[in-house]
């Protein structure tokens, strides 16, 4: 899945606020999204040395790994 975020980042670099532009409309994916955008942190944008907020877009993918037992992959012991 995917989400693609619109963002404020703030003056020390956290975000400030954000909102789904699109996603690949999977709500667990769209909620994982979330909590990994809140914990991100940002290197400030300056204006003449001094941090100030901008506004920027992301986005972020998720895939899964593997298989699970009796799904097709190698299931080995």
């Amino acid at each position: 899945g995917w989400v693609k975020f619109d963002i404020l980042i703030g003056q020390n670099g956290r975000i400030v606020s954000y909102a789904v532009v699109d996603s690949s409309n999977d709500q667990q994916f769209n909620r994982a999204s979330e909590e990994n955008l809140t914990h991100m942190i940002y290197r400030p944008y300056l204006i003449n040395g001094i941090p100030v907020q901008v506004k920027a877009s992301t986005g972020m993918s998720f895939s899964v790994e593997g298989s699970a037992p009796g799904m097709g992959g190698n299931n080995r012991p």
